[in-house]
């Protein structure tokens, strides 16, 4: 009978504190725009189906390899109808829990889940959750009420201008490099014959947190030797840009530009706006010795279309 009376008092207890939030939830991880030791970013719930709803997020490796305790290791998505999943998924076993999981893959900063079977009306909530040594971090919501037909695209007519413009120098034979920030034209470059190749990085830092963009065309102003450059997404920005693999993803998308210098680059830029980063890196493609001389101050991004 002490024993029933007992199991009742903790069942009872136990509700109750599944009841006040100020027990339940967990500590909040670095969530802020603009930060960039945020691993986790770009989280969105998007309606690009007519009867299913997508969520993407970035999963970019911690910037302070050895802080194995802050590092993330786990993702889960929950989708729910009408209302946020609230389940605490950090005071039970979160792997006995339904849902979507994810695992870090090398080289894999962009993830996504997709969900169907809704009908217009729906409102889809999804829930991230994500662990690090220490447990797991505070949730992240996102909805999407679903519509009939998918949302169509908004143009932006904004001429978005970059806020910053940097070129990294490369010594591959010494294992030198060297910043600058260049006020003047600059070149894109690289010459085998002495192993040293010179990239630009590009920051569009007044671009919307939330662009979800369609179409997307950037125009340099430049004298190109051949068409052999080529844009691809920044997904780190890291203080010293030591290695290239530290901060430019090369894995996923690249537009290759040169003459014409219009180039649509609507996948790289929605990978840079996911990323957080919102910058792009523009390289030689290493084919042929080339040097694209560019204009200082004609890096314009025009043409966005946004998702409402």
């Amino acid at each position: 009978m002490v024993r029933r009376a007992f199991s009742i008092a903790a069942i009872a207890i136990l509700f109750l504190l599944m009841g006040c939030e100020l027990y339940l939830v967990p500590p909040r991880g670095r969530e802020k725009p603009g930060d960039e030791d945020a691993q986790i970013t770009g989280f969105r719930a998007l309606q690009l189906g007519e009867d299913s709803v997508t969520a993407e997020f970035a999963w970019k490796p911690s910037r302070d390899y050895y802080d194995e305790y802050g590092r993330v290791d786990e993702v889960k998505l929950f989708m729910q109808k009408d209302k946020p999943y609230l389940f605490p998924v950090h005071f039970f076993d979160g792997d006995t829990l339904e849902g979507r999981s994810f695992d870090r893959q090398l080289g894999v900063y962009d993830y996504s889940a997709e969900w169907s079977g809704f009908s217009s009306g729906d409102e889809a909530w999804v829930t991230l959750y994500y662990r690090t040594e220490d447990g797991w971090r505070a949730p992240l919501y996102d909805r999407v009420k679903v519509e009939s037909t998918v949302p169509s695209a908004i143009l932006d007519s904004t001429n978005y201008q970059a806020t910053e413009v940097m070129t990294v120098y490369y010594d591959y034979s010494t294992g030198d490099h060297s910043t600058d920030w260049p006020s003047t034209d600059y070149n894109v470059s690289y010459d085998s014959a002495v192993d040293t190749e010179q990239i630009a990085i590009i920051l569009f830092e007044n671009l919307d947190n939330y662009l979800y963009s369609s179409q997307a065309t950037i125009e340099f102003s430049s004298n190109s030797t051949t068409d052999g450059a080529i844009i691809y997404p920044v997904y780190q920005l890291n203080a010293d840009y030591y290695d290239l693999n530290n901060y430019v993803d090369f894995n996923s998308v690249a537009i290759s530009f040169g003459n014409p210098t219009i180039a649509e680059i609507s996948t790289v830029l929605n990978k840079a706006v996911l990323y957080g980063t919102k910058a792009i890196a523009i390289r030689d493609d290493r084919d042929a010795d080339t040097s694209v001389l560019i204009t200082q101050g004609t890096e314009n991004i025009y043409d966005i279309f946004k998702r409402p």
